[in-house]
Formats: C-alpha cells, structure tokens, sequence
C-alpha cells in the first residue's frame, strides 16, 4: 500500500494525517501571529520505493495596526511617524493559480496640516519596509491642533484593519500641549 508522511514545520495547532490510499489531509486552526509560508516536505511511499516533494504551504493572515494611534508633531520640525501592520501577506504572492494576494497597502483618510504628507509601502528605495506607512514632514506656523484621521491597512485577507488616529500639531517646547510655551512647560521637562 502508499503510505505518505510529513517532515518539517506546520503553524502551530495544524495537524497532517496519512488518509490511505494516497490521500492526506490538513486540519487545524493556527493561530493569530502564524501567518506565512510553511515548507515541509512530503513524501509518498509505494512498495518500498519513496518520493519527496516540498509543499508550499500559505496561511493568511488579516492585517493588524500595531502601531501608536497618537502621534506629535511640532510646528516647524521635520518630523514622521512610521504606521506599522502585521498581517501575511506583507509582499505580493505570485504563482499561486486562484490565489487574489496583495501587497499590504495603507491608506488615510482625513485632512493632514499643510507640511505633512503621507506616504505607503513603497518598492522603489524611498526606505518605507514593505508592511509599513510613513507620515511625514514639518507642519507650517498657525496649524497648531488636533487632526483625527483613519488609517487604513489591506492586504486582500479580509477584514482589513482600521485604525482611529490622533495626529497632534504643537508648538516647538509645548510639553503638556497647551498650545503656549510658559512655566508649567519648564517644570514638566525637568
């Protein structure tokens, strides 16, 4: 009779079994933070003569932000904020047939003070790591404030991740945010 086994690394909780007759199947639910490529091998046994394949193996994963909902930027220093995600894929996947995968994408929405400018993943050296968003810039005199914005992260494994964020213009020296730089200022930084 064929027998098969599996050798290597499966995501945690994901179980192989030899069904007979040639047939195997994979069972199991991994767990968050296991998204990615798996590559065991397997191998199939008939009357004593073996064979071995290595298996590509995906698990997808939902994008999650992790990174801080709040962000501070004083007027007139050039500052940015890296906007971070976990998730699988972070990259495109190619040549798997019927596989819709996407590069993990970031977008904004909401109104960002004149200076500043946000910029996704980028593949063309501008130093963004594919799985991650800047902002950046420096804000202009008299855009001191609060500016609610939703980040938005997607990388085609559903549902995408939203994040609710807080990007605060101050003034230079500003520590309690109070948008005037005066004593209370001073003993806080001490």
């Amino acid at each position: 009779g064929a027998s098969i086994t599996l050798s290597g690394t499966l995501p945690e909780n994901v179980q192989f079994s030899d069904g007979g007759f040639g047939s195997w199947t994979l069972s199991g639910l991994p767990p968050v933070g296991s998204g990615g490529e798996y590559g065991p091998d397997l191998t199939m046994t008939i009357n004593g003569v073996s064979a071995t394949r290595k298996m590509r193996l995906i698990v997808l994963e939902k994008p999650d932000i992790t990174s801080s909902n709040l962000a501070i930027f004083p007027v007139g220093l050039n500052t940015s904020f890296r906007v971070f995600a976990t998730g699988f894929p972070k990259a495109q996947l190619d040549g798997i047939p019927g596989l819709q995968s996407n590069a993990m994408r970031f977008t904004i929405t909401g109104a960002l003070p004149p200076g500043l400018s946000f910029r996704d993943t980028d593949t063309t050296g501008a130093g963004i790591p594919v799985g991650a968003a800047v902002i950046h810039g420096t804000p202009q005199p008299g855009t001191t404030g609060s500016y609610p914005l939703t980040i938005t992260a997607n990388n085609g494994v559903i549902p995408a991740s939203t994040q609710q964020f807080t990007l605060l213009v101050t003034l230079a020296g500003d520590v309690n945010n109070d948008t005037r730089i005066d004593c209370t200022d001073a003993s806080l930084v001490r």
